[in-house]
């Protein structure tokens, strides 16, 4: 199965990185430079995190840790530096109780782990190139301007078709692949909005500088801390 989910995988960077090439088309070089050093720093992470998964689930727990670490020394210092401390305290509720969550779901089987690290992954990337490419309608241009119906609508159709391929993964039917595919995409948004909120509160354009071309650890992983609250959720009440 793992040799299967990462030929899918692989599949996709590739696509990525055809989609990433067609999108710098006719862009200056430092934004093409930027693209793939977001890329290849991505596929780095995810990397990262699955082979994490695949050696010991318990790897993927520390790094679970380190994230939410790292996002509550974000949340402290931009509160700390601009002086807003309603929007930081807010910012600090917030992420509680999407850590509390999140904490319990680093410690779920690897099955759900990988399925959810997967699903995130596919959306996160897909939804980004299709607006990238495609991307006409704004939905919250004053929250997050990038934010397209054409790139929401890319990144679901990859993540429930995504997750109906690999739904073996988890012993899921197929309507509860669709089912769950469709939450998770609903909780990486909002994940990423919840981000974007906050960001405008504090008036920065990204949490940090600690990640190369992601910007800081929520920027990066604001899409898995609430899929996986999302995941571990769903696991508590509906899974037996």
């Amino acid at each position: 199965m793992e040799q299967l989910l990462y030929g899918i995988l692989g599949i996709y960077f590739v696509l990525g990185g055809v989609l990433i090439a067609l999108v710098n088309r006719g862009k200056d070089a430092a934004y093409r430079k930027n693209s793939w050093v977001k890329y290849f720093v991505y596929l780095l992470i995810v990397n990262a995190l699955f082979l994490a998964i695949l050696w010991n689930k318990q790897y993927f727990h520390y790094a679970g840790l380190l994230i939410l670490a790292f996002g509550l020394y974000e949340i402290l210092r931009n509160t700390l530096s601009s002086s807003k401390y309603l929007t930081g305290l807010t910012s600090l509720i917030v992420f509680s109780l999407v850590a509390y969550t999140f904490f319990h779901f680093t410690l779920l089987e690897s099955p759900w782990l990988f399925y959810t690290l997967f699903l995130t992954t596919v959306f996160d990337a897909f939804s980004q190139l299709s607006g990238q490419l495609f991307g006409k309608r704004k939905i919250l241009p004053h929250i997050s301007p990038n934010k397209t119906l054409e790139g929401s609508v890319g990144g679901l159709i990859f993540a429930v078709t995504t997750s109906v391929l690999i739904r073996d993964l988890i012993n899921a039917q197929i309507i509860t692949a669709i089912f769950l595919s469709m939450g998770m995409a609903a909780a990486a948004f909002t994940g990423d909005l919840l981000a974007s909120v906050a960001k405008r509160r504090f008036g920065i354009k990204d949490f940090s500088r600690l990640i190369p071309g992601h910007g800081g650890f929520l920027d990066r992983f604001d899409s898995l801390l609430v899929t996986g609250s999302f995941v571990y959720i769903y696991f508590s009440f509906f899974s037996f």
